[in-house]
């Protein structure tokens, strides 16, 4: 059980982080990195 809210947390922050990456992308209007997001 500990092993999934672990999980489940490490999902939540990945998420969260890959939001505030998107943002930061298309406030500097950076299309490459925006590219290389979604490739990942």
């Amino acid at each position: 059980m500990q092993t999934y809210v672990l999980w489940a947390l490490f999902g939540m922050l990945g998420y969260s982080f890959m939001t505030l990456f998107v943002k930061l992308a298309e406030r500097s209007g950076s299309a490459s990195t925006y590219m290389v997001l979604i490739a990942i």
